[in-house]
């Protein structure tokens, strides 16, 4: 069972959690940039500042949200190892069971058997 921490608390972030493979999967909490010291749930789910959050225990970090490259670089400054890091901003549902990365991503079976029903699109350039 692979330990997620998903990084988002919008729509995008939702709707991710119908992707998800549960058979596989276990979201340990949500985090974002916010500094609202009060929350402590989202969506049902534990709620961390992005202090606490980092210092989960976890496997990979989905960033469900539409600042990935910012969020990502941060994560990496933190010394997070970019083999954990999840991009799952592009989250689109034009077509059912189908979830588009509009950047590059890496093929790695493994990584990505935490989503369920999908197929993978990805393009570098899209018009």
């Amino acid at each position: 069972m692979k330990k997620l921490l998903i990084w988002g608390t919008g729509m995008r972030a939702k709707r991710l959690c119908h992707y998800l493979n549960y058979d596989e999967v276990e979201i340990i909490g949500f985090t974002d940039n916010s500094e609202n010291e009060e929350r402590t749930q989202w969506n049902g789910y534990p709620y961390f500042s992005k202090e606490k959050a980092l210092a989960c225990a976890y496997d990979y970090v989905v960033i469900a949200s539409a600042f990935y490259d910012e969020i990502a670089a941060e994560l990496i400054s933190e010394g997070i190892e970019t083999s954990k890091i999840i991009q799952a901003y592009n989250v689109q549902f034009m077509v059912p069971n189908t979830l588009y990365f509009f950047h590059k991503i890496e093929y790695d079976e493994e990584k990505y058997k935490i989503f369920t029903d999908i197929n993978l699109f990805s393009c570098e350039r899209c018009c």
